[in-house]
């Protein structure tokens, strides 16, 4: 397995609000992007890394079960870290992050989401995306009030409907998959995906392309919000 991650602000944005994590062992690798004014976002991203890397490197699971079971107390944990530092602090009022994350037991692969970061997954020259974004266009186009195509370029694509640490309680989706030689996970935030049509995301992935690419061509289309991404291949 190997695998490459990095951030950028963009070309228009001058903070970063994107937070990301690898671990030392790969076991695990996390993604956030944070919302807030002043530096809120920022910090909402980086707590959030910070606290689920704490909870799971102090809490191993030895099971599949309790692994899935840890990832939903780490999210809480952190969810809870968040939402306090908001009301203690009047300049964090209403700060949150999105979360995408993976977690590998043995040929399993575990992922976790909160927002509208995503995991992709490439395999045998398809690429899918496994996640489910919380946003409102995503709720439109379940609705079928808009198209797929119309939500891409919709004024409210970047209004999420749930984040850690905006409310008391948070609920993460959870998906498993069987990992499979040659395949490409791809998790990111929405400064990759706005920028980067998912059938060219495609193709660059195949053609070998790393997260520096992925960086610099989100940037030369628009750049116009953070853009993180890690890049797992099996």
């Amino acid at each position: 397995m190997r695998i490459t991650a990095g951030t950028d602000a963009g070309a228009v944005r001058k903070i970063n609000q994107d937070s990301f994590l690898v671990d030392d062992k790969m076991k695990y690798c996390i993604v956030a992007d944070g919302m807030g004014g002043h530096s809120a976002g920022e910090i909402a991203s980086a707590m959030v890394v910070e606290e689920i890397n704490r909870f799971l490197s102090e809490n191993i699971p030895e099971t599949l079960h309790n692994t899935v079971d840890c990832i939903y107390d780490a999210i809480r944990h952190a969810n809870s870290k968040v939402f306090k530092s908001a009301r203690l602090n009047f300049n964090y009022s209403g700060m949150g992050t999105t979360l995408v994350m993976t977690y590998f037991y043995g040929q399993k692969v575990i992922l976790a989401n909160v927002g509208d970061s995503r995991a992709y997954l490439l395999r045998d020259g398809v690429l899918k995306q496994i996640t489910k974004d919380h946003s409102m266009v995503e709720q439109m186009v379940d609705e079928g009030t808009i198209t797929r195509q119309q939500a891409s370029t919709h004024p409210q694509r970047n209004v999420i409907t749930r984040a850690i640490g905006t409310d008391r309680e948070v609920q993460a989706d959870i998906f498993m998959l069987t990992a499979k030689d040659k395949d490409i996970i791809l998790l990111c935030t929405d400064g990759l995906t706005n920028e980067i049509a998912e059938e060219n995301l495609c193709r660059m992935l195949i053609d070998g392309a790393d997260v520096d690419q992925l960086i610099s061509k989100a940037k030369e289309n628009g750049g116009r919000d953070n853009i993180t991404a890690v890049i797992i291949r099996m």
